[in-house]
């Protein structure tokens, strides 16, 4: 059960990042801060969501898919 938990709690993690990539692109401006936020944010996000995974579960690809 908790490798499940895990697994969701990594996909919701994973889709966030991608949405606030969405969210950045889609705000414009300058093209240099869209893609350091859009990056920083995907990586916090999906960073934090593996760890917790990582801490669940125990040894797990980065991958969600994997």
């Amino acid at each position: 059960m908790l490798e499940r938990l895990g697994l969701v709690i990594h996909w919701v993690g994973f889709l966030a990042g991608v949405i606030s990539v969405i969210f950045f692109f889609l705000l414009g401006g300058d093209l240099t801060i869209t893609l350091f936020f859009s990056t920083f944010s995907f990586m916090i996000f999906s960073v934090c969501s593996w760890a917790i995974r990582y801490i669940l579960a125990g040894k797990v690809h980065f991958l969600p898919w994997r």
